[in-house]
């Protein structure tokens, strides 16, 4: 016996609903003009094992604190710095026979990603912390 105001109202909120619609007007004098773009290089990395793990220290320095001020752009160089120093070290990691420095290395570059990723700073200490402890070890494992 509920059914026709049940009825009535689902028909009304259809009608009402559909009847609303989008309009875009385009006006050719409301159009911005193309920005003027640059475009920064970063220089490819080079060195040794050890200083290419130091310029990735110098690089993950701080990091945590521009994830905490959410300044996007300061982390996400940081991340490519970290990507282009991982694609010339991985090479010289490999080749080293130091078992598990790859890995070692490899998990530091994920914490630095998933840091500036899912914007966590604790990520970021955690990478310089591996990072410093990794570095301070490095002589020891490259003379074995």
């Amino acid at each position: 016996m509920k059914t026709l105001p049940r009825l009535t109202v689902v028909l009304s909120c259809v009608v009402a609903l559909s009847s609303c619609a989008t309009e875009i007007i385009t006006d050719a004098a409301t159009t911005l003009p193309p920005e003027d773009t640059t475009t920064t290089t970063m220089a490819t990395p080079t060195g040794d094992i050890q200083q290419l793990l130091t310029q990735m220290n110098d690089s993950i320095t701080g990091l945590g604190q521009k994830i905490v001020d959410a300044d996007s752009s300061a982390y996400k160089q940081t991340y490519a710095e970290v990507q282009a120093i991982w694609a010339v070290l991985k090479p010289q990691v490999e080749s080293s026979g130091v078992i598990g420095l790859d890995e070692d290395v490899r998990r530091i570059v994920e914490l630095v990603r998933t840091a500036t990723e899912r914007k966590r700073p604790a990520d970021a200490d955690k990478a310089a912390r591996f990072l410093t402890l990794l570095r301070d070890s490095l002589p020891e494992l490259l003379a074995n």
